[in-house]
């Protein structure tokens, strides 16, 4: 399974995820949005990136969107949220 990198964009705009072959290359390479990835965020909620959507998932597996807004991983990385999507 390949490995994405995040990176946040230096204009605070959000997140965008790269495939670590085109994060080399420069802003130049176009954005991918993971299949489906697995993330934390700081306050230990988890989610799922599945496309450009996000969902929260709670402990019985079930998923909700994730609210408009502005959130970190425990990575550090920023996403902004809105009507379910990530911004980019």
């Amino acid at each position: 399974m390949k490995r994405f990198t995040l990176m946040v964009l230096a204009a605070g705009l959000g997140f965008v995820a790269f495939y670590p072959a085109l994060a080399a290359a420069g802003n130049n390479a176009p954005a991918v949005a993971p299949a489906d990835k697995q993330v934390e965020l700081d306050d230990g909620t988890k989610l799922s990136i599945e496309g450009s959507m996000v969902y929260v998932v709670a402990v019985d597996g079930t998923k909700t969107s994730l609210p408009d807004g502005d959130y970190t991983t425990k990575e550090g990385a920023a996403i902004v949220v809105k009507d379910g999507a990530l911004v980019k």
